[in-house]
């Protein structure tokens, strides 16, 4: 299989750019530079984007890079984006202690995490 890894050098991009070696894919690790995500994308299986960013203050990375890549994508043809988000704003199927307590706590302190996230499914 043949992927592209957008945020390949954080935590989890670069934990899954090593599995997909380790099991024999061809990956593509790329910066986020707009005009070379058509070529990164281009003839791809998969486009996977793991960006995201530790700073808790306001933000639009993840929905400005998922508009990006899903334009570049279509442009080349590439029609499989897979996205790594967080379960932290989800409550189907969690416990009333994790539903009613630490999530609207963690709700609160990664509040523009969050509000990034919900507006990157958004698409």
């Amino acid at each position: 299989m043949k992927v592209t890894v957008f945020g390949a050098i954080g935590e989890t991009g670069g934990h899954l750019v090593r599995r997909a070696l380790a099991a024999g894919h061809q990956v593509t690790a790329d910066v986020f530079d707009p005009a070379a995500i058509e070529s990164a994308v281009s003839g791809r299986d998969a486009v996977i984007s793991t960006l995201g960013t530790r700073d808790r203050n306001p933000t639009t990375l993840r929905r400005d890079a998922t508009r990006s890549l899903i334009t570049a994508m279509r442009a080349a043809g590439a029609d499989r984006l897979v996205v790594v988000s967080a379960s932290g704003f989800h409550f189907e199927g969690d416990g009333l202690l994790v539903r009613a307590g630490f999530k609207p706590l963690l709700g609160r302190l990664l509040r523009n995490m969050f509000e990034d996230m919900r507006e990157m499914r958004r698409g």
